[in-house]
């Protein structure tokens, strides 16, 4: 069981037991407790880390918003 508090709020998360592989996509609802679920199973040694979306940016026709990535540089940093 993880315990994340994000401002004042308890966010628990349960991971499950056989996890042999993450997969980072696209994701319209991408969170924090989300990227800290996916590091704890990168934490196991034999978990394949696969991504898809490797983004820096995410494309958008308004050039005045800046959409960052999925996170798969950060998570592969994790794995490495």
């Amino acid at each position: 069981m993880l315990i994340i508090i994000i401002s004042n709020k308890i966010i628990i998360c349960f991971l499950l037991f056989k996890v042999g592989a993450v997969l980072c996509a696209f994701d319209a609802r991408f969170s924090l407790p989300k990227l800290v679920k996916a590091a704890s199973y990168l934490e196991k040694k034999g978990c394949w880390f696969i991504a898809t979306n490797c983004d820096v940016r995410f494309p958008t026709t308004n050039k005045n918003i800046v959409f960052p990535g999925m996170y798969c540089n950060f998570l592969y940093t994790l794995k490495c």
